[in-house]
């Protein structure tokens, strides 16, 4: 910290100042701590702290410890499998419903449809080409995607 008898400082903050400089020399020299007023043994806690060494290296059995709490994460994991029926038994609900509704209101917008892509443009039959053949592809690599994490059998 630098001298603030050197600025214009209250006389509280050079206090602080001269009982944080007189801590950190008589931790240096290993002077009684008994000695000293409370402030400067507050500070020679800091300062004893400072001088002390960081440990080195993580403890011999650091890998044991890492994969036990690990071990116990994982068997403190429930089961899922319910969630996941009850998450496809949704998506399958929430696919019903979709063809449900799209099927009763096919009349309303199927013919604005039929008069915005007309059947006759041979253009549209290619984008719908190529739409099914990517959709196709997409779904191919999703199954074998699975059956690679999966795994053989």
């Amino acid at each position: 910290m630098n001298d603030p008898s050197q600025h214009d400082q209250p006389s509280w903050i050079q206090r602080e100042w001269a009982a944080q400089e007189r801590a950190r020399r008589e931790e240096h020299l290993a002077l009684d701590a008994s000695a000293s007023d409370p402030l400067v043994r507050r500070y020679r806690l800091a300062a004893h702290a400072l001088r002390q060494p960081l440990p080195d290296a993580l403890p011999p059995d650091f890998a044991a410890q890492v994969a036990g709490s690990v071990r116990r994460v994982r068997q403190d994991v429930t089961d899922t499998r319910l969630e996941q029926v009850m998450l496809i038994g949704l998506c399958g609900l929430l696919g019903i419903v979709a063809m449900v509704i799209v099927s009763s209101y096919a009349g309303a917008w199927l013919p604005a449809m039929r008069a915005a892509l007309p059947a006759a443009d041979p253009s549209n039959r290619w984008l719908l080409i190529f739409a099914s053949c990517v959709g196709v592809s997409y779904l191919l690599g999703r199954g074998s995607a699975r059956r690679l994490r999966r795994g053989p059998g």
